[in-house]
């Protein structure tokens, strides 16, 4: 008996062992394969993560009010990935300054907050085996989907003052192709449902062209000047108001029209800022693709406008006009029309390059035979002459040109002595980061005890916390690009 038990322990203990291996390795998997699973389904599920609690999973800076859970606008060359702080520093800075009316009496006036969510696809499953939607097409499911994403999410971080209720939440899917603004109660009287539309309608262009940071920034500058406007009955009240005292209409009409004169041009000059905040963020781009030897054309350096068609090789091969691109002796491109205008304008001379000043053969040869030798190259598939590669040096002349023309077009923000510290070789700054530039932005108001907008905190905090203010989702609008 005693040979028998002898002979069977070690067994049993090399047995016990490969049981607890087992059991180990399978919890292992086990923990690992829910991960995975959790972070799936915090992805593309609602509500989305709040980026004031989960910044690594929404790519989010220090102000934490951006979930991009898929890290799209990185992606897709929006912005660099060091610049995410300072593109939620704009995001807040949109809004945080204005101050409206509590809703409680003798209270302090409160903040709006801003939250921002994209992602690459929503999960539609819920909405696919639920027969209350079986009669819905893909489009209206996509629809009613974006809604649910927008107002859970929005419910979910609490965007806006707790009882008051303003809090924007702005929700993109992009391949989805579908967005909504859902906005709390307390903004509902600004911002109604005809002016979500039109401020919608300002993002598709951008949203097309894939330039989802652009898209937002346009959002909230045209929020903004709706908030600042006040409601629209006001005006409607006042119109009923003038009709029936027909005496005074012109003149108040006249002071009307002044004022909406004021606000179009505030809005104008917001929009403009923007244009030439995107254009020099562009410039930053090249020229740091320039410095690798990357850098290739893909805008007329005349009017700035982006080249619209590339062939099957990447080579672009229609201008912004929808014509063949001008393609010069030296590299340089440009739109068809921008190049006749500039050689027959007389701004500079015809023979030559307005970009490097290189001959490009003479009048004759660039308006005729040098358009029928482009449009031959840029025949589909026979792009013979690609277009070239500059180095730092060459793009420099280049960047110099494009900074002149922005200074031609917008010097409300590109000033001469901008243009001149921008231009020199030894400048390697950012360009939408210089002082002078941003103190430019129209949108960098003070408000009335003199404190910088920017040194507003979400909800009723002094400081940035580890949260929204505690608002809900009262509605909104969406739509489609």
């Amino acid at each position: 008996m005693m040979k028998h038990s002898h002979f069977h322990l070690p067994l049993a203990l090399y047995l016990a062992a490969a049981l607890i291996f087992i059991f180990k390795t399978a919890n292992a998997q086990t923990t690992a394969s829910k991960t995975t699973s959790d972070l799936r389904r915090i992805i593309i599920r609602a509500p989305i993560p709040n980026p004031k609690l989960e910044r690594d999973i929404c790519h989010a800076g220090e102000q934490g009010i951006i979930c991009d859970p898929h890290n799209i606008l990185v992606d897709t060359a929006n912005i660099k990935a060091d610049e995410i702080d300072s593109f939620e520093s704009m995001v807040y800075g949109a809004l945080s300054d204005v101050e409206l009316k509590s809703c409680e009496s003798g209270e302090n006036p409160v903040n709006v907050e801003v939250g921002i969510a994209l992602v690459r696809r929503m999960d539609m499953s819920r909405y696919l085996r639920d027969p209350k939607y079986e009669d819905e097409d893909e489009e209206s499911i996509a629809d009613i989907a974006a809604q649910q994403f927008a107002t859970e999410t929005h419910d979910s971080w609490g965007i806006g003052h707790a009882e008051c209720h303003t809090g924007i939440m702005l929700f993109i899917s992009v391949d989805d192709r579908a967005i909504y603004i859902s906005t709390g109660a307390g903004l509902k009287r600004l911002l109604t449902h005809s002016r979500l539309g039109k401020v919608m309608e300002g993002m598709k262009r951008y949203l097309r062209q894939g330039n989802y940071a652009m898209a937002i920034r346009n959002a909230l500058v045209q929020m903004r000047t709706y908030i600042d406007e006040g409601e629209p009955t006001a005006t409607e009240k006042m119109t009923v108001f003038l009709e029936e005292y027909g005496l005074l209409l012109i003149i108040v009409l006249g002071f009307g029209s002044l004022y909406l004169v004021g606000l179009r041009q505030e809005r104008r000059q917001r929009e403009e800022y923007a244009i030439v905040h995107s254009h020099l963020t562009q410039i930053e781009r090249d020229r740091a693709a320039a410095l690798q030897g990357e850098y290739q054309c893909s805008s007329c350096a005349i009017c700035l406008e982006d080249f619209t068609q590339q062939n099957e090789d990447g080579m672009w091969t229609l201008g912004s006009d929808g014509l063949p691109l001008k393609l010069l002796q030296c590299g340089h491109v440009f739109d068809e029309t921008c190049w006749q205008n500039w050689a027959r304008s007389g701004q500079g001379d015809p023979t030559k390059c307005p970009v490097c000043r290189a001959d490009v053969g003479g009048v004759a040869a660039t308006a005729e035979a040098g358009t029928a030798d482009l449009r031959h190259r840029n025949a589909p598939g026979d792009l013979r002459v690609p277009h070239r590669r500059f180095d730092e040096n060459m793009y420099r002349r280049e960047m110099g040109f494009r900074l002149l023309r922005l200074s031609q077009r917008y010097p409300r923000y590109v000033r001469p002595n901008m243009l001149q510290r921008w231009s020199q070789e030894s400048y390697n700054g950012s360009l939408v980061q210089d002082r002078t530039f941003q103190n430019a932005d129209p949108s960098r108001v003070k408000i009335p005890n003199g404190r910088s907008g920017n040194g507003h905190s979400f909800g009723r905090s002094a400081s940035i916390g580890s949260s929204f203010g505690g608002g809900r989702s009262s509605g909104g609008r969406g739509g489609r690009w």
